[in-house]
């Protein structure tokens, strides 16, 4: 009994998709990135999530639906892609602002 995977692989149409650490990456485009930064804009100035150090729980939810109102066809979830990329982000940000001011 042959599988769909062998006949895809016959035709020459295999869709390889690797899994595992590193392997299964979401590229974000600039406009993505752009309404993630004003939807992180909007939930601080409505501060509802804010608190002493950073964002209370939950506000991974209000940023989803507000990329599901700015880019209704992005598929964006909170968990893998929007904390995921707030991670880098984030950790650019560090590197940025301790190579401009120094971290000494």
């Amino acid at each position: 009994m042959e599988s769909s995977f062998d006949n895809a692989a016959e035709k020459g149409t295999e869709n390889t998709v690797e899994r595992g650490a590193g392997r299964n990456k979401r590229k974000w485009t600039e406009l993505e990135d752009e309404k993630l930064i004003e939807s992180l804009l909007e939930l601080v100035n409505n501060g509802t999530y804010k608190a002493d150090n950073g964002f209370k729980s939950g506000y991974l939810g209000f940023l989803e639906s507000c990329m599901n109102v700015k880019l209704p066809s992005s598929g964006l979830k909170r968990k893998p892609h929007i904390d995921s990329r707030l991670k880098t982000l984030k950790k650019d940000f560090t590197t940025v602002y301790d190579l401009r001011y120094g971290n000494c």
